[in-house]
């Protein structure tokens, strides 16, 4: 009876150190992810005098709504954020739409080289995007189709820079931001579909576009909405690319990249003797949080939905 005991006991404290062990290291992981939200959600109402202050610790004792004004002020926010949004998700339709037909596409047919042309696609995972930027910009500084533009235009090609051509295009050919890996997660989906829902369309006469559309989409709607959501954020958040093709567009990204850079010509312009980093550091905190909240707003509104699409995309599985 007494050795029973003890290995009941033994085995519920065993349970309950491997519970504790557990919530202590996924407490330590969210809050390393969630401090530097928090810094930047405090130093956001910090005042100027309080950078420089020693016994200010995180929490600002003079509380401020100037940094807030100047980001605003400097980013054109709010028409910088409607310009981002809808841009944005309007790239990511692209995206979903045409890697969801290579994805089918490498998933239920077969062509000529078909592993090699799909190593070539996971290759651009592989690839940092700062080896491909120059030859990538000059062909879009001087784009021409096969030569044809350069014999009716008197210069070599089109500037597509500073337009949304550059991000269209990637888009449409699918080798924009992130698509390999969205045509990886489509392909792993479309393959474990079965093939009796294309063959039963077959036989009721259905042909191969009312199949792909009207069967196949339908059934991946989950994995739709996931490839658009991760679309949409990346797009959101990117600086690299966007600053290179449209490097003047009133987008978020590319106020933030130039937030300090400006903040600074404007102290230098006001005869200050000297830039004030701390300061101009504080701004660009401030600048990123808002960046960040339209973001966390649509996460936290969208939660659920998202919790969902991905469970059922299988991406976790």
């Amino acid at each position: 009876m007494t050795t029973n005991k003890n290995k009941a006991l033994s085995k519920k404290v065993t349970k309950v150190s491997v519970s504790v062990f557990r919530y202590v290291i996924v407490f330590g992981i969210s809050f390393y992810i969630v401090y530097p939200l928090i810094l930047k959600f405090l130093y956001m109402f910090m005042a100027k005098q309080d950078i420089y202050d020693i016994t200010v610790v995180m929490v600002p004792r003079h509380f401020s709504l100037d940094n807030l004004k100047v980001v605003i002020e400097e980013m054109n926010y709010f028409t910088s954020l409607l310009n981002t949004l809808v841009f944005s998700f309007f790239i990511a339709l692209l995206q979903t739409f045409f890697c969801f037909a290579v994805g089918y596409g490498f998933a239920r047919f077969e062509f000529p080289l078909k592993k090699f042309w799909f190593a070539m696609v996971m290759l651009t995972l592989l690839i940092p995007p700062q080896v491909i930027i120059a030859p990538l910009y000059m062909k879009f500084r001087y784009f021409d189709l096969l030569g044809f533009l350069s014999a009716f235009l008197p210069h070599r090609g089109v500037n597509l820079i500073g337009t949304p051509f550059p991000f269209i295009l990637s888009s449409v050919t699918c080798v924009g931001l992130r698509n390999g890996l969205f045509i990886f997660i489509i392909r792993q989906f479309f393959r474990g579909v079965p093939k009796e829902f294309e063959e039963a369309a077959n036989i009721d006469g259905a042909g191969f576009a009312s199949t792909y559309f009207r069967i196949m989409l339908p059934n991946a709607r989950s994995l739709a909405v996931t490839v658009t959501l991760f679309a949409f954020v990346w797009q959101y958040t990117d600086i690299f690319y966007t600053s290179w093709y449209m490097p003047n567009a009133n987008l978020l990204s590319v106020k933030l990249n130039s937030l300090a850079i400006n903040l600074q010509s404007r102290m230098m312009a006001a005869n200050v003797a000297t830039v004030d980093s701390a300061y101009t550091n504080l701004i660009n905190s401030t600048g990123s949080l808002l960046v960040i909240l339209p973001i966390l707003l649509i996460y936290f509104v969208l939660q659920r939905q998202f919790t969902e699409s991905i469970e059922r995309s299988g991406i976790v599985g």
